[in-house]
């Protein structure tokens, strides 16, 4: 029984290992299409956009 929790536990890992690798790949892109649409903030936009 020991094993198999074990073994759940690596598996469960793996899984999310291989979910938040995908995510990272959509963001990515999404962000490379953004960029290529010129939907992008220059830092001092963004920094303003924090301070309001």
């Amino acid at each position: 029984m020991k094993v198999e929790t074990i073994n759940y536990v690596i598996e469960s890992y793996e899984q999310q290992k291989r979910e938040n690798a995908i995510a990272l790949l959509k963001l990515l892109m999404l962000s490379e299409k953004d960029k290529a649409e010129g939907r992008v903030f220059s830092k001092e936009q963004l920094l303003d956009g924090l301070t309001d």
